[in-house]
């Protein structure tokens, strides 16, 4: 096991004591019955990578997160807190629930501070709320184009809230630091568009902050076959897919942008959750994006995979999670031609 000299420094620092391996992939565990954390938990200690797991307001109790903790104690799972809203208060972190975010990760770090002391820290996930998503996938649906995806995403900046927002959780990253915390921020990718002309429209168009937030990790969700749901209609040629490209050309941004701060979030391993994508079709595919990912710079414990749900069924779930040797892919066109267009419509803000 290794533990990164920062981990060593805040054990000295008193407060939390976390557990952290520098040589691991990190899992995003989401919508797992409660009763089967501790479960779910050992299933990733024998997949040898650590866990970032979801813990919404409502669905899980102090309880829960007590045994989700003994559970990564006993199987060496370093431990990423993932707090969530109800789906009605817009579930991901943004501008519109930024208080009871904060408030609710509060409440939850304190139930760690008696019943989780080695927990690695906590996930800021920035994404619009959950209703907004859906309006922009109906839009899509409907055969609407990435002007017509501007328009809505446009009509709701709200400069004000987005500022009052990135106050909250600039906040709340100091405070959860100070007790001996790390704090990662997860993002959709495009708000790393915003810096090809310097300013936060895109950001403020999401209503999620990621500027002037002191955190030690800032990921981009970098998920090829969403992208091919999403964006490839938009494409000059529709059938085009997005390629390993893709992962190369967003970790490029982000490591200019954050330095090694920079970190990636890859997958789909399956059709999860929120999204129909069906995800990657092999454990190859997901190797191709890794190692991208790496031969870019990003190291092995910035990468967080999703989800563990989506292994589920998969005979070579550990194939999944193996970590490949670096190795950059060739340019990919639906790649250079989609943050084209992300630069043009950032242009109109």
């Amino acid at each position: 096991m290794l533990i990164s000299r920062s981990s060593l420094a805040l054990m000295a620092c008193g407060g939390f004591t976390p557990r952290h391996h520098d040589d691991r992939l990190a899992v995003w565990v989401e919508f797992v019955e409660p009763s089967d954390l501790p479960a779910r938990i050992d299933q990733v200690g024998d997949l040898r990578v650590d866990a970032n797991v979801a813990f919404e307001r409502g669905l899980q109790t102090e309880d829960d997160l007590r045994a989700t903790c003994r559970a990564a104690d006993q199987a060496d799972v370093a431990l990423l807190l993932w707090p969530l809203l109800p789906e009605a208060e817009g579930y991901w972190a943004n501008q519109e629930n930024a208080d009871a975010f904060a408030a609710w990760t509060r409440t939850l770090v304190g139930w760690a501070e008696r019943d989780c002391r080695r927990v690695d820290g906590v996930v800021i996930d920035l994404e619009m709320p959950i209703d907004r998503m859906r309006a922009l996938e109906d839009v899509v649906a409907n055969g609407g184009g990435a002007l017509d995806v501007a328009t809505v995403l446009l009509s709701s900046v709200d400069e004000a809230a987005f500022d009052h927002a990135r106050g909250v959780f600039a906040d709340l990253a100091d405070e959860l630091r100070a007790q001996g915390l790390r704090v990662e921020l997860t993002a959709l990718p495009v708000v790393a568009d915003d810096v090809l002309d310097g300013d936060e429209g895109i950001a403020q168009a999401l209503g999620t902050p990621v500027r002037g937030i002191d955190a030690d990790a800032i990921s981009l969700q970098v998920y090829r076959s969403s992208f091919d749901a999403l964006f490839a209609p938009a494409l000059d040629d529709p059938t085009m897919r997005f390629g390993p490209g893709l992962v190369t050309s967003y970790a490029g941004t982000a490591i200019d942008t954050w330095g090694d701060k920079a970190a990636l979030d890859l997958g789909l391993t399956g059709p999860v959750g929120f999204d129909d994508s069906g995800g990657l079709a092999s454990a190859a595919e997901l190797h191709a994006d890794v190692a991208a990912a790496l031969a870019a710079g990003i190291s092995v414990d910035r990468i967080a995979i999703y989800s563990l749900e989506g292994l589920d069924e998969k005979p070579d779930a550990v194939d999944w999670l193996t970590v490949p040797l670096p190795l950059e892919p060739p340019e990919d066109p639906a790649t250079d031609e989609i943050r084209g267009l992300f630069a043009t419509l950032d242009a109109l803000r």
